[in-house]
């Protein structure tokens, strides 16, 4: 059956899936030459956002879902053209293309099938990273203590909270010239924070998410 890539890229994240995992394709090398590759960029035409923190500091007045999307994709393609060895990194659109599902550590995995070509707005890129399945939420994780004696002296029970800053999803990296899924998988990054989240916090999560994908790979700047 025909996915069209809309399909592909707003689907619900699954709660099945339960730490960030890499699977590579058994059948498949990567190419010496990857540094001359242009890699296209697939993302949600939404992505989810669940954050409780004033953002306004970081980056100024407006809906604030809006803004962290903006935000997201624009610096998720500044990390890939820092980290990665690719000659370009670009965000696109695909046309349909034929999948196929994975499951993997209970988490399910869309991937392309093997022996196509997939055309994206810009022409046939050599390389593909589909991101699908993002999803940005603020967790507060609340611990406390019972209590007990110290010396003779009693002290209460007390509370501690920190906020986190947690990016989730899955991802698939196409070797379009192969027409071979290379790697994919599914990644947590969480930024743990006592207080507010700044901007160091959001570039710290976003770069520790692209380099998930990435760091396993000869993709990888080094």
């Amino acid at each position: 059956m025909k996915k069209t890539i809309g399909i592909i890229c707003c689907c619900v994240l699954l709660s099945s899936c339960d730490s960030t995992f890499i699977k590579f394709s058994p059948d498949y090398a990567f190419d010496n030459n990857v540094n001359k590759y242009r890699c296209a960029v697939i993302l949600p035409d939404t992505i989810p956002v669940d954050y409780t923190g004033d953002v306004t500091d970081e980056f100024g007045k407006g809906d604030k879902d809006s803004l962290i999307d903006t935000f997201f994709r624009a610096e998720l393609i500044k990390q890939l053209k820092k980290r990665t060895v690719f000659d370009s990194v670009y965000i696109t659109t695909a046309d349909s293309y034929e999948s196929e599902r994975l499951i993997e550590d209970n988490c399910t995995i869309r991937v392309p099938k093997a022996g196509q070509k997939i055309q994206c707005t810009e022409g046939s890129p050599d390389m593909i990273l589909i991101v699908n399945d993002v999803s940005i939420r603020s967790d507060l994780n609340v611990s406390g203590s019972p209590g007990g004696f110290i010396g003779g002296t009693h002290f209460g029970p007390s509370f501690s909270s920190q906020k986190d800053l947690a990016i989730r999803g899955k991802f698939a990296i196409w070797d379009n010239v192969s027409q071979k899924t290379a790697t994919y998988g599914y990644i947590e990054s969480i930024d743990e924070n006592q207080f507010a989240v700044s901007m160091e916090d959001w570039l710290s999560a976003i770069s520790g998410f692209v380099t998930k994908m990435i760091e396993q790979t000869p993709l990888m700047k080094k």
